[in-house]
């Protein structure tokens, strides 16, 4: 879950909105955290999409070229904020499939992790 929230926090924190240059959580803490701490960082996930919407939602499509802040030698990066959102969005989705596909593994049964097909 951490991994998930590391790319939303560098790929738009970090590269778009240049808010810091460590956006990883460092691999010596990954084990130590608490849930409060990941259900805390995807809280600082939500303000980071919704400033970059606030800031580049009327130029999703307006390519950013720099280095990747995160990375001590990197090339130029040209890609656009909305490819960005777009690429985080799939990647949890992606890992959010992983951990379905486990918990069933392990005999348990997760509940619906759609919207759509739900009742409330």
């Amino acid at each position: 879950m951490v991994h998930i929230a590391d790319c939303y926090v560098a790929w738009l924190g970090s590269f778009v909105l240049l808010k810091t240059n460590k956006p990883l959580t460092p691999r010596e803490k990954l084990h130590n955290l608490s849930l409060e701490e990941i259900i805390s960082r995807f809280d600082q996930v939500d303000s980071m999409v919704n400033e970059l919407i606030e800031q580049h939602g009327h130029k999703l499509n307006v390519p950013i070229e720099r280095e990747i802040p995160w990375r001590e030698a990197s090339e130029l990066v040209t890609i656009t904020p909305g490819k960005l959102l777009m690429h985080t969005i799939t990647h949890e989705f992606h890992h959010k499939g992983q951990i379905v596909a486990m918990l069933r593994q392990m005999g348990y049964e997760p509940p619906n992790t759609d919207v759509l097909g739900t009742e409330d």
